[in-house]
């Protein structure tokens, strides 16, 4: 990790060294650095990220980079690391033409060594753009690859070919066109990219548009993996190869049409159409290994009707369908007998899907009044889902219904009130008898209140309530069957409080208090037996310091507790309880309008049932800028 960390640290030297030095420079609102680190308990992780576009001298150039990596400290210390860097840079030649340059790498490693816990992959292309016409780019490039996994190590040539069209015109049409080739030629494997997108855009009057996108990629790459004792033995090779080749065809159209100034229709409708083949190379023994084929098949629709009838009402009302067609198949191979091709042949048959989803969504805003308002929101979902195997018996519906209705008051300059009513129901019906016994009804209801006061710039308060009810009642509770209906209740209350003293000094408070209970339902008696009850309690006190525009200072005390409750008979017994309390600390520095570096730590004593107490320093920095 040590000399990729160095890297980034010389790169974004450079980097804000540049953005501050130069005077001739055009450089993007979008430029931005970050840096964070955070360790919590006996977890730390680093990130940074970097992107960076400047043009000067006839020179454009790109920059981006994102870097992670995690360290948990236990008895064997879990690591993991990724990098990835692109660089681009561009001098211009001539009008129609630039020489082009374009660096690229990946590494992932770990030391967990499961799967493909190591990677690298490093690409360096050069070439030129040429622009033949107006607002058509053409960018033929020859590079090198080398990449690695798990032990194998390749390099090779790389092709890449790139065209686009800029700001084009056909028909009235706002035309966008971009496709990509790439080869990689990677003894003994084979990478191959193709890419190509069109997209059709008009406008013909008002808000009435039409956006037509067609998409066409093809990926093949090739993977290893360990290899068995007798592909070793056979081919003399410590790693098999999986040929993965992907087409993926979309057909997608949107058209918008202004009905008038209070009413918009809209209709969407795609079809896509995908297709996986993978295959392994190295096969010592016939019937070990089959080649797989995955077809994808979706079409969906939808329509729209968005209005606002007068000032005072709007809302919309939408209509979705969708189909999808999933089946899974091998290959024949003649050196198969044909009882073990059969028997291949049934798993992959019991992967096969077909699935149906109708959705209907609704949502109204009424303002009732000048300080009054209600939102009505539904929404209301269908899926089936059927298997044709008959050795598959996950076949089933689902419904899902969904309501919301939230009213707003404006009770006075000061006072703020919310409620909310939420009711989310599902119901999953298995339609076969061997998983009938899972057949259940999810029903959540909840409500939330929330009121905020403000009378001075010197007080504020946000006081929010909230009731929950989740029930989970199996269709055949009644009869002997391993499952149990079981029911959640939940009440929380959250207060956030800033008391002002001066505009520079004042104290913020913070608590958090959550009653919960999980216990085992008679939905038809609407009877229960709690199994166990939990006591949640956050509070935090702070006072800060505003001691310029760009430095403010916090500082306090937080505690934290949860007390688990278990039940003997109807007697409440608590069975464990932890504690946390210690001091918390913030501060925040704005170097200039463009940089922002925080800075938090809290330390806090920890104690928990028949254990002795522990300690843990816990920090969190980051820096963010726009260079």
């Amino acid at each position: 990790m040590s000399y990729r960390v160095f890297t980034f640290i010389i790169a974004t030297g450079f980097l804000m060294w540049n953005s501050y030095g130069q005077t001739d420079t055009s450089t993007s609102t979008m430029n931005n650095l970050s840096m964070g680190y955070d360790k919590n308990i006996n977890t730390h992780r680093w990130d940074a990220n970097i992107f960076y576009k400047s043009s000067f001298a006839g020179f454009d150039f790109q920059f981006d980079e994102r870097f992670k990596s995690s360290l948990i400290r236990t008895h064997k210390n879990i690591i993991r690391d990724e990098q990835s860097v692109d660089f681009s840079t561009k001098y211009k030649i001539s009008s129609p033409l630039k020489t082009s340059l374009k660096i690229s790498s990946l590494v992932i490693s770990d030391n967990q060594g499961i799967g493909i816990s190591s990677i690298a992959s490093h690409l360096v292309h050069g070439g030129f753009e040429y622009a033949p016409f107006s607002k058509f780019l053409f960018e033929p490039m020859v590079g090198f690859r080398i990449d690695r996994q798990i032990t194998e190590q390749d390099a090779g040539v790389s092709y890449l070919l790139s065209a686009k069209t800029v700001d084009l015109q056909l028909g009235g049409f706002n035309t966008f066109l971009n496709g990509v080739y790439q080869v990689d030629r990677l003894d003994p494997r084979y990478l191959e990219t193709q890419n190509l997108m069109l997209r059709l855009d008009k406008i013909f009057f008002e808000r009435t548009r039409n956006v037509l996108n067609i998409t066409y990629k093809n990926y093949q790459r090739d993977f290893y993996f360990a290899a068995d004792t007798a592909v070793q033995l056979k081919f003399n090779t410590a790693n098999n190869i999986e040929k993965r080749t992907e087409n993926f065809y979309l057909v997608q159209d949107t058209l918008d049409y202004n009905i008038s100034s209070r009413f918009l229709f809209s209709a969407n409708g795609l079809v896509l159409v995908r297709n996986i083949q993978k295959s392994i190379k190295y096969k010592p023994v016939a019937g070990r290994y089959f080649d797989n084929i995955i077809d994808d098949f979706r079409i969906e629709g939808a329509a729209q009707l968005a209005f606002q009838p007068s000032n005072s009402l709007n809302g919309l009302v939408q209509i979705f369908y969708g189909e999808r067609d999933v089946t899974h198949a091998i290959k024949k191979d003649d050196q198969i007998s044909q009882s073990a091709f059969d028997l291949r042949k049934r798993d992959e048959d019991k992967k096969n899907n077909y699935s149906r989803r109708s959705t209907l969504t609704a949502n109204v805003g009424i303002n009732l009044t000048n300080s009054d308002r209600i939102s009505l929101t539904g929404s209301s979902s269908i899926l089936r889902y059927d298997t044709p195997s008959k050795l598959n018996d996950d076949d089933r519906d689902e419904l899902w219904m969904a309501y919301n209705l939230t009213t707003y008051h404006n009770i006075n300059r000061y006072l703020f009130a919310q409620i909310a009513v939420d009711a989310n129901l599902s119901h999953v019906v298995y339609l076969l008898g061997a998983r009938s016994a899972n057949n259940n009804w999810n029903r959540i209801l909840r409500l939330s209140p929330r009121i905020q006061y403000i009378p001075s710039k010197f007080f504020s308060t946000t006081n929010t309530f909230e009731v929950l009810a989740n029930y989970t009642v199996y269709d055949f509770e009644d009869l002997q069957v391993p499952v149990k209906s079981f029911s959640f209740r939940q009440f929380s209350f959250i207060d956030s409080t800033r008391i002002s003293i001066t505009p520079r000094v004042g104290f913020d408070w913070f608590s958090y208090i959550s009653l919960y209970e999980r216990g085992v339902l008679n939905w038809k008696a609407f009877k229960g037996r709690p199994i166990n009850y939990f006591e949640d309690q956050t509070y935090m006190l702070q006072t800060f310091y505003k001691a310029t525009a760009d430095l403010l200072f916090s500082s306090g005390i937080r505690y934290f507790s949860q007390k688990r409750f278990g039940y003997v008979g109807k007697t409440r017994q608590i069975e464990t309880h932890l504690q946390s309390i210690g001091p918390v600390a913030l501060i925040t520095f704005f170097f200039r309008p463009k940089i922002e570096l925080i800075v938090k730590g809290w330390h806090e004593r920890i104690e928990y049932t028949n254990t002795q107490p522990r300690y843990s320093t816990n920090l969190t920095m980051s820096i963010k800028t726009l260079l």
